[in-house]
């Protein structure tokens, strides 16, 4: 927000000046009362981006050869949705895929990271109701799981990319929100689940949506 500070006289020199007459004196001017001037800035507009309305999902198939996979989803969810029990319809899901789920939970996201071997690795992070950036980056040691840029957690290596699934999870589990952008690529080889931890923008990913 920008603020102008002019005083009642300097207006008023202002008005006198244009009309060619002289302006007051500097003493004047000086004792003058200060009056603020708010001028507001407009708001940033909200990107673009494709929105679910809660009957409708997008499946896209990856190269079955990706083996080392970094995805990144930009989304933000509407209000009303079912996020408590489980069911054919609850709670609802953005986004699913072979190593990575993402359920609406409460007033959080419940972020499943499927391994390879053993058991689901469960995280919660991020605000449904706010613009959020959600990323998984596998590596030959592991993976490591990102909410708008902070660690939230990490575990053993998840199982390939195969497809994803947004707006629709597991059975008839449907979401509604707009996602701004997703992408999925390689993870550059070499590349460390401590080095990751550190820097996820090591293995960043152009938008495919």
């Amino acid at each position: 927000m920008l603020t102008l500070r002019l005083s009642w006289i300097g207006l008023v020199a202002l008005v006198l000046s244009a009309c060619g007459a002289p302006g007051p004196s500097d003493s004047a001017e000086e004792a003058a009362e200060d009056l603020d001037i708010v001028v507001a800035a407009a708001p940033d507009p909200e990107p673009a981006g494709e929105y679910f309305d809660g009957t409708q999902s997008r499946v896209i198939d990856f190269d079955p050869q990706i083996r080392l996979h970094t995805i990144e989803l930009v989304l933000k969810s509407d209000d009303g949705q079912p996020t408590e029990a489980f069911s054919d319809v609850s709670p609802a899901m953005p986004f699913n895929s072979p190593g990575l789920a993402v359920f609406l939970q409460d007033e959080t996201y419940l972020l499943v990271i499927k391994p390879n071997e053993g058991e689901n690795l469960d995280f919660r992070a991020g605000t449904p109701s706010e613009m959020t950036h959600v990323k998984m980056v596998t590596t030959l040691d592991g993976s490591a799981l990102f909410v708008d840029g902070e660690l939230v957690g990490s575990g053993p290596r998840a199982r390939p990319l195969r497809s994803a699934s947004i707006g629709q999870g597991l059975r008839e589990r449907f979401w509604a929100g707009t996602v701004y952008s997703f992408a999925a690529c390689s993870t550059p080889s070499g590349l460390t689940i401590g080095e990751i931890s550190v820097d996820p923008t090591l293995a960043d990913c152009e938008s495919t949506l």
